[in-house]
């Protein structure tokens, strides 16, 4: 931007003409305080702007044209993201089956808070005929791959209600 601005030939051109004495005093003086207790970050990105437009204007460029292009290494940056679409693939294998009874939420279904033995147990119990139900509901379901949560989900309704206990089958 100094060079750009050419700032070397602007005091120049002040000292010429008498001008860059009271510059310098403007700036040494309490009239033009910049410090940052008196001009918020914000303030100043705003001067910084104002600025730039102005030396922009009296160059006759747009705004930016004086911007060399950096490489993203000057930055820091190494690695970039790119986001795709999220591609859904719903389909059982062993692969995916032994993964899901080591998930924290599979193991949750036979675990119980209750502190009365009995009721623990039950609970416990109840919760392991649940694990083996979805299971087995799982394991017999068609070894094709859904694309879409519309064409699974009715495919795993009806598979879990096989699966389900007698006494807990919907009419």
């Amino acid at each position: 931007m100094l060079e750009k601005f050419d700032f070397p030939n602007t005091i120049a051109k002040l000292e010429e003409h008498g001008l860059l004495f009271m510059v310098m005093e403007k700036f040494a003086s309490s009239v033009v305080d910049l410090l940052p207790d008196k001009v918020s970050n914000h303030e100043m990105g705003y001067i910084f702007e104002e600025l730039v437009r102005r030396f922009n204007e009296a160059l006759d460029e747009n705004p930016g044209e004086h911007c060399r292009i950096f490489d993203s290494t000057e930055f820091g940056y190494r690695r970039i993201t790119v986001e795709r679409p999220l591609r859904l693939n719903f389909h059982v294998t062993p692969e995916r089956l032994a993964r899901l009874q080591q998930e924290s939420g599979f193991h949750n279904l036979a675990a119980s808070k209750k502190k009365e033995p009995k009721a623990k147990a039950a609970e416990e119990a109840e919760g392991r005929k649940l694990q083996a139900a979805i299971v087995k509901a799982l394991g017999a379901l068609p070894q094709t791959i859904c694309k879409s949560r519309e064409h699974w989900l009715p495919k795993l309704d009806d598979a879990l209600k096989r699966a389900a206990p007698l006494g807990e089958r919907e009419s």
